[in-house]
């Protein structure tokens, strides 16, 4: 049977490990890559999207979505939308 370990020197081996480890490289590495896919994946969904629901609906749903999000956001997104719909 283990002895159970105090939890400041868990969280110290924790830390320690972190950083011995260089996993704030990594996670940075993943969040780098994560935002660099998300543009790309975004207008995939939206092309499949238009597709079987049909631009308006998409647009409609992209549009709601970005104002409860981002107030500010709906000429640009309106733009951007019409703009990649032409396409």
């Amino acid at each position: 049977m283990t002895a159970k370990l105090p939890t400041s020197k868990i969280i110290v081996r924790a830390i320690t490990s972190f950083m011995e480890n260089d996993l704030t490289t990594s996670a940075a590495a993943v969040s780098y890559f994560s935002m660099l896919v998300l543009f790309p994946t975004l207008l995939f969904l939206l092309t499949i999207g238009s597709r079987l629901f049909g631009e308006a609906v998409v647009e409609k749903y992209v549009i709601s979505q970005v104002i409860a999000l981002l107030p500010g956001a709906q000429a640009f997104v309106r733009r951007n939308l019409e703009t990649m719909s032409s396409i």
